[in-house]
């Protein structure tokens, strides 16, 4: 798992600025075009936005039923973007792109009627992980994708091969912390009674250590490796 990342992390950050780049155009639109925002963000979370209705707040009466609902919703969001990046490594991309674009403009919309801050606060402790898992599987399907671009059409089979196992190695890696960002979502998140600076902080740990965990380990056996040799 770690030396696939190892070796595809260039890879990786271009598809992280993909992402980032969408969000960014989805903000602009949230906060310049909100007529257009209806485009991209469903009407009703419109309406719950400005009628300053945190609707997350109900996740607080069944927190564990909400958990495994969330759970479910990003491995299947996670599912469907690995294989629709798996189709010629385009789909992937399309629903990354909407996500980003959606999530902007959700953001953008919030600040823009003065919902900026509840919403912040919502998704400070599962958001920075959640949101990298979801790109972590666009990532795993392109690794499978991108052998279709590939040229010379010779060794085709022998690149799909590689990409798959490259592409259910990391999928297999990262599922279980969308279960995680799951559990911080349904019990964390929404919780009044946890300060802020508690949720931002066990976000930014959360996130760590699957970068740790995805990371770090390569790093220290090719130091092992480099000191035997020696």
């Amino acid at each position: 798992y770690q030396a696939i990342w190892h070796d595809n992390l260039a890879f990786f950050g271009i598809i992280l600025i993909t992402f980032v780049s969408t969000c960014i155009i989805g903000w602009n639109i949230g906060t310049k075009h909100p007529d257009l925002t209806s485009v991209i963000v469903s009407q009703g979370l419109m309406e719950n936005v400005l009628e300053k209705n945190s609707w997350f707040e109900a996740l607080n009466d069944d927190p564990l039923m909400g958990g495994f609902q969330i759970a479910w919703n990003n491995i299947m969001v996670s599912i469907n973007c690995f294989i629709g990046g798996a189709l010629l490594g385009v789909g992937g991309l399309i629903l990354m792109g909407f996500n980003g674009l959606s999530i902007g403009a959700t953001m953008g919309f919030c600040y823009l009627n003065g919902f900026d801050r509840p919403l912040t606060e919502f998704v400070l402790a599962h958001g920075p992980l959640e949101l990298t898992i979801i790109v972590c599987a666009v990532f795993a399907s392109l690794l499978y994708g991108r052998a279709f671009f590939v040229w010379p059409p010779r060794g085709f089979r022998e690149r799909i091969r590689a990409g798959g196992r490259d592409a259910g190695t990391v999928i297999v890696g990262v599922l279980p912390w969308l279960v995680l960002a799951g559990a911080v979502e349904s019990f964390v998140s929404p919780n009044p009674a946890i300060p802020v600076v508690y949720k931002a902080s066990l976000g930014a740990i959360i996130a760590t250590l699957f970068w740790l965990f995805t990371l770090v380990p390569v790093r220290l056996f090719y130091r092992r490796k480099l000191v035997r040799s020696r």
